[in-house]
């Protein structure tokens, strides 16, 4: 089992099929561990009230609480500790990330964030993939 944070694009999978939808299903499947923060759970509240996801809330029956709700209920809630440096100048919320990460000892940061996270590759011995690359590779592990 991975302990993994998840950064709030893939989080907001469970709206949508797809690979994030599947690391989604993996956690809730108790296959893997998920790690959050108060910071991230108040992120994931703001991409839910997004326009774009009224639609998808709608033909889901869901609502952004409903979402929320089960997100706290399947994860390990942490405090992060600060870094101490600066990683992304360009956007703190991703350190956040970072920072949840570290302080929860996980083993992967499952993020669509191509600009900031994915670029990074690793962060402190957390290594840092797609949700593509994580199923992936816990796919080839588990075929073995």
């Amino acid at each position: 089992m991975n302990h993994i944070v998840c950064d709030t694009n893939c989080l907001s999978g469970y709206l949508w099929n797809g690979a994030p939808h599947r690391v989604v299903e993996r956690v809730l499947a108790g296959r893997d561990k998920l790690f959050i923060s108060k910071t991230l759970v108040a992120e994931l509240n703001g991409v839910l009230h997004r326009p774009k996801f009224k639609a998808l809330l709608n033909v889901a029956e869901l609502t952004p609480r409903q979402i929320l709700r089960d997100v706290v209920d399947i994860a390990v809630l942490v405090e992060p500790k600060p870094l101490g440096e600066t990683v992304i100048p360009n956007d703190p919320s991703d350190e956040a990330v970072l920072a949840c990460a570290v302080t929860a000892g996980a083993d992967v940061v499952v993020s669509g964030d191509k600009k900031h996270l994915l670029p990074l590759g690793s962060y402190r011995g957390i290594r840092i993939l797609s949700a593509s690359q994580y199923l992936a590779e816990v796919e080839n592990e588990e075929m073995k």
